[in-house]
């Protein structure tokens, strides 16, 4: 009974041991207030239907582009679908096609 105490007393001492001096895993820091992203500020159209998150405003895109935002009051579109168009900075189309309500 007395090696079976002093074994576990051995063992308890070597867990410490290794918890106590043996780095943790640890994951990523979380980012200080000053280090979070901006948050995305909506491009919203003229007559307020379209509200575009992404790709914000000044961005290089490339293709295929994901569009993502929200659409707002129904009626101007049929079965959920509605055209979409990339302009440039002059107006030029770059690109055109149906997105998904």
């Amino acid at each position: 009974m007395k090696k079976v105490v002093i074994v576990l007393a051995a063992v308890i001492f070597i867990l410490l041991g290794v918890l106590l001096f043996v780095p943790s895993a640890k994951g990523p820091a979380l980012p200080s207030a000053n280090e979070l992203p901006p948050v995305l500020q909506p491009v919203v159209s003229a007559d307020g239907h379209l509200a575009v998150l992404e790709p914000t405003a000044n961005v290089i895109i490339a293709s295929p582009i994901m569009i993502s935002g929200t659409v707002n009051g129904g009626g101007w579109f049929f079965e959920a679908s509605f055209p979409v168009k990339v302009l440039d900075g002059n107006g030029k189309v770059l690109g055109q096609g149906p997105a998904q309500a």
